[in-house]
C-alpha cells in the first residue's frame, strides 16, 4: 500500500512539474506574441510569428523538441496553445476571424494577349508594354474567367490587365519546386 501511494505522489509531482512547464511556456509566449501588432498581420503571419515563439520559448525552458518533427511540434503547440487560450485568448480572436485571410494580390500586368497555351493546365502568355513576355497560369476560377471563356478563339491581341499571386509548386519533372504566377483576376479594355 505504501509502494502504491509513494508512486503515486511522484507521478502527481511529475505531472505539476510539467504542467508547470507549460503553464510558464504559454506566458512567455503570449508575451512573445504580443510583442507584435496583431491588427495589422494575416492570419498565416500570426501563425508563424506564434510558432517561432513557441520555439524560442521551448528552447529557452530547455524542452526538448526536433523542430524537424512536425508531429512533435504539433502536440508541443496544443499543449502550449491550451494553456494559452487562458493567460491570452486575444490571440485566439485573431486566429478565429475569417476576415484575417491573406490580402489578395497586388501584383498586376498590364499588355496583350500573345496566345493561350491549352495542356493539362491552361496558360496565358502576356506581352507587357515593356515587351517582356509573361506567363500565366490558369488553376482555378478568378474574376473575369467567364468572359476569358467566351472570347477563347479571339484572344490574340486583346489588351488586358491580370492580377495574379505567384505560388510554389512542386515540379516532379524538375525535382524542385517552381514559382507560378496563377490568375487572380483578368479585366479586358
Amino acid at each position: 500500500m505504501k509502494f502504491i501511494i509513494s508512486v503515486a505522489f511522484i507521478f502527481s509531482f511529475l505531472f505539476s512539474s510539467a504542467q508547470d512547464v507549460f503553464d510558464k511556456m504559454a506566458q512567455e509566449t503570449c508575451d512573445c506574441i504580443n510583442k507584435n501588432d496583431l491588427s495589422k498581420l494575416t492570419k498565416d503571419e500570426i501563425e508563424t510569428k506564434l510558432g517561432l515563439c513557441m520555439i524560442e520559448i521551448a528552447g529557452n525552458q530547455k524542452y526538448d523538441i526536433d523542430v524537424s518533427d512536425a508531429e512533435a511540434g504539433r502536440k508541443l503547440g496544443e499543449k502550449v496553445g491550451a494553456k494559452m487560450a487562458t493567460v491570452c485568448p486575444k490571440v485566439f480572436v485573431y486566429l478565429l476571424d475569417d476576415e484575417r485571410k491573406p490580402t489578395e494580390p497586388t501584383k498586376k500586368v498590364e499588355g496583350t494577349i500573345k496566345k493561350m497555351i491549352e495542356g493539362e493546365f491552361t496558360y496565358l502568355l502576356i506581352k507587357d508594354s515593356n515587351g517582356r513576355e509573361v506567363k500565366l497560369i490558369w488553376l482555378r476560377y478568378f474574376k473575369g474567367s467567364e468572359e476569358l471563356l467566351e472570347k477563347s478563339g479571339k484572344l490574340e491581341g486583346k489588351k488586358v490587365t491580370v492580377s495574379f499571386e505567384e505560388i510554389e509548386c512542386y515540379s516532379p519533372q524538375a525535382k524542385s519546386y517552381l514559382v507560378l504566377k496563377e490568375i487572380r483576376e483578368l479585366v479586358f479594355e
